[in-house]
């Protein structure tokens, strides 16, 4: 599950900590860039942010943002995030 990033306003690193059961290939997409694409958080993970902090840079503005898990199988779940970016 993702706990972060949360709806609310970050500077220009963003955190991000995301709950996993299993190791899965992490990526995320923001919908709102001008030409969208997945880019990797991780590969072979079974935790993000929780031990050590991760963070993303984000350009200024409104960020809507999918986060997907894939697994070995080729399983995945998405989840859906918006948060806002001024610095």
């Amino acid at each position: 599950s993702v706990n972060l990033p949360i709806n609310t306003t970050y500077e220009r690193l963003v955190p991000f900590n995301i709950t996993i059961s299993e190791d899965v290939r992490l990526e995320y997409i923001d919908n709102l860039d001008s030409s969208p694409r997945w880019r990797r958080l991780c590969t072979n993970c079974d935790e993000y942010g929780n031990s050590r902090a991760k963070t993303k840079s984000f350009s200024r503005g409104n960020h809507d943002i999918l986060i997907r898990a894939l697994d070995k199988a080729g399983n995945s779940d998405v989840e859906a995030r918006s948060f806002t970016v001024d610095y």
